[in-house]
């Protein structure tokens, strides 16, 4: 199993995971690694490449930016996981 991708809508998480069809059914502990969830603000100060014509406060880049420095920092402090959650799979 592997994380391919993680939406934040507000204080909501949806994590997109594949799992290959040989993975057994049962309970499973999936963990969102330190630094890899942004914080609001910066999400509000992001502005994608497409927003090119509501500029205002915002910087292009900003977002995957603090992401990288987050997780540097994190994995230098040696942090507890971002958020850990369980699933259960029936395949």
């Amino acid at each position: 199993m592997q994380i391919n991708s993680i939406q934040i809508s507000g204080l909501n998480i949806k994590v997109g995971i594949d799992i290959d069809s040989s993975v057994e059914s049962g309970l499973y502990r999936v963990v969102i690694p330190a630094g890899s969830l942004p914080e609001k603000w910066w999400l509000e100060w992001d502005r994608p490449e497409a927003d090119k014509n509501k500029i205002g406060e915002k910087t292009e880049g900003f977002l995957p930016l603090m992401t990288d420095l987050r997780e540097q920092i994190a994995e230098s402090a040696n942090s507890p996981p971002a958020a850990v959650m369980c699933i259960a799979l029936q395949n």
